[in-house]
C-alpha cells in the first residue's frame, strides 16, 4: 500500500470498500478503509505505536491490531483524525468493523466483515506453549 512517495507499507490485512476499489492499481495507491495487523514477536511497539501513528496520519478510517500474546484485538476508529478504542475482544466475541466516516458520526458500517467467533490461536509461529 503506497501512502506516499516515500512511505510503503504492506499490512497483513486491508478491506477496501466498493466504492473506493479505484484506489487498487498496480499496487494499492492510498489509504484503505481497515488495516488488520497481527503483532509479531518483537514487533509490538512497531504495530501499537509506529503502524498506529503512520495510518492515523494517513487517514484509515480503522485499524485492528491482533495480539495473540494477549490474545485480544483492539478496533481502533478515526474519530476527528484521531484514533479512539472502539472496542477490544477477547476469545469467543465478535469483532466488527464498526467506524464514522467523519466528525458528524454518519454511519459507515460494513455488516458482512466480522469475525464471528474470534478464538485467538495459539501456533509454533506465535510461540505455542506447551
Amino acid at each position: 500500500m503506497v501512502l506516499s512517495p516515500h512511505r510503503v507499507v504492506q499490512p497483513d490485512v486491508v478491506y477496501i470498500t466498493k466504492e473506493r476499489l479505484q484506489i487498487i492499481q498496480r499496487v494499492i495507491m492510498g489509504p484503505v478503509d481497515l488495516v488488520t495487523e497481527v503483532i509479531s514477536l518483537g514487533g509490538r511497539n512497531r504495530d501499537r505505536i509506529e503502524k498506529r501513528d503512520l495510518y492515523e496520519q494517513h487517514g484509515i478510517r480503522e485499524y485492528w491490531i491482533i495480539d495473540p500474546e494477549a490474545n485480544t484485538a483492539d478496533v481502533l476508529a478515526l474519530v476527528n483524525g484521531r484514533y479512539e478504542l472502539a472496542m477490544r475482544c477477547g476469545p469467543g466475541q465478535t469483532v466488527s468493523f464498526r467506524q464514522t466516516e467523519d466528525s458528524k458520526n454518519s454511519a459507515f458500517r460494513f455488516p458482512h466483515l466480522a469475525f464471528w467467533h474470534c478464538p485467538m490461536v495459539r501456533s509454533p509461529v506465535f510461540g505455542q506453549r506447551s
